[in-house]
């Protein structure tokens, strides 16, 4: 009695060649076992029905238009749901160096204080100002940001090697001759989503504009020149201190926390919907960007999260 075929045999219109010789192949394969032959012959007769079956299949296993079309919509399906999650994983990685780099930068302010008698750099009242006690030098008074073919000028962007906190930062010289024609890009001083703008300005991080001593608008400072003692600070867990600002507005380096924007999108640089902010107490913390755009808005809040010297 011969052998019954397999029930996991599936017959489909695409491979209907295939099943049609591995039926074959498979009833042969029993018969041959049944009727005495010399095994020369017998292999003979196998490697031939081989050969043929295999010139068969191997005509059969092209894809049809509608299993290729199937493939690809069902990849396109798959890369439309895996790419937001991809843009957001790479977004977060950038926010965690931007975060890192503000902490690098707080640690120097804190160096700079110890060094100076307690004394807190400056945060420049405007662009080109590059007092010896600014903590940045440069800006663009007359190039916007939003002109790109800007962007190559000898004296568009800020630099850091010139600026009162370098050495603390990156343990280089500082450079006391200011440049224009200096260059030089250090990552410390860069937030990566920030991109090509970014790369151009050299410093992406702008520190609260109501420590410059020169403020003449901040109800705290009198506008003198005395610097602000670090040790003065109330609340330093609540002050800000370094602001990762939307380039776009950045035409000097100093945060003014004033209420002209209409969204968090223009007032600073966005992560995800988040804001990286870093605080007197050495603490960097990632903030709703609306919320801090309500800060601005009300007097009490903005004294409190901005005022070095309210509750």
């Amino acid at each position: 009695m011969t052998q019954a075929i397999p029930p996991c045999l599936c017959i489909t219109c695409a491979n209907f060649s295939l099943a049609i010789c591995l039926f074959i192949h498979y009833s042969l394969g029993n018969l041959i076992t049944q009727i005495p032959m010399k095994r020369a012959a017998h292999s003979s007769f196998l490697a031939t029905a081989s050969r043929r079956i295999g010139s068969v299949v191997s005509k059969n296993q092209g894809f049809t238009l509608i299993e290729l079309l199937t493939v690809m919509g069902i990849v396109m399906i798959l890369a439309s749901l895996l790419l937001p999650a991809i843009t957001r994983s790479r977004e977060q990685a950038r926010s965690a160096v931007c975060q890192n780099n503000m902490r690098q930068l707080s640690y120097g302010v804190f160096l700079y204080a110890d060094d100076k008698g307690d004394d807190l750099p400056w945060a420049g009242g405007g662009p080109d100002r590059n007092r010896p006690e600014d903590w940045v030098f440069g800006g663009q008074p007359d190039i916007s940001t939003k002109d790109w073919k800007s962007w190559n000028a000898v004296d568009f962007g800020f630099h850091a090697e010139s600026g009162s906190i370098f050495q603390y930062v990156t343990g280089l010289e500082r450079e006391e001759i200011h440049n224009d024609a200096d260059r030089r890009v250090f990552k410390v001083y860069r937030c990566p989503s920030t991109l090509e703008l970014g790369a151009a300005l050299r410093v992406n991080f702008s520190m609260n504009g109501m420590l410059d001593p020169l403020r003449k608008s901040s109800t705290s400072l009198d506008g003198e020149g005395h610097s602000i003692k670090l040790s003065s600070i109330n609340g330093a867990s609540e002050k800000v201190l370094f602001v990762n600002e939307n380039p776009w507005n950045m035409t000097d380096a100093a945060f003014e926390p004033v209420n002209r924007f209409n969204n968090a999108g223009e007032m600073f640089q966005m992560h995800n919907g988040i804001a990286n902010f870093s605080f007197f107490d050495g603490s960097v913390h990632r903030i709703p960007g609306d919320a801090m755009v309500g800060v601005v808005k009300t007097k009490d809040q903005l004294e409190r999260y901005y005022d070095p010297r309210r509750f």
